[in-house]
């Protein structure tokens, strides 16, 4: 996963997250084994619903989500990193999954321009 941040104004910035297509098929491979070990159908043990079941009833909800956590692992990256400070929630995010596979997350996130260093530079 990679994730990349570029300044759009004095206090907005676009966060990317750019997944490769084997990264996202292995998470969501897992996501669907994880779910399941614990969702129960009429019909089925616990535990042994196969995965087109699941695809059927489920497939949408769980691609969605294993997208949300990676734009989310993403934007957490860039915020460690890079030492920024977010003043609010990120107002859009934008996903999509292209012919190559490949993720790509785009946040637009309101972010407060002092960096911890120079705020405690500023405040000695």
């Amino acid at each position: 996963m990679e994730a990349t941040l570029e300044n759009i104004d004095s206090c907005e910035v676009l966060v990317t997250v750019t997944v490769p297509g084997d990264e996202y098929k292995t998470e969501l491979d897992s996501n669907f084994k994880r779910l399941s070990q614990t969702v129960n159908m009429k019909g089925f043990r616990p535990g042994k619903v196969p995965k087109s079941v699941i695809e059927k009833h489920h497939g949408e909800e769980l691609r969605r989500d294993t997208k949300q956590q990676f734009v989310q692992q993403g934007l957490q990256k860039v915020v460690t990193d890079e030492e920024l400070r977010p003043v609010g929630q990120p107002s859009k995010y934008l996903m999509f999954l292209p012919a190559l596979a490949l993720l790509g997350g785009v946040v637009f996130l309101q972010l407060g321009r002092t960096r911890r260093k120079d705020a405690k530079a500023a405040a000695a």
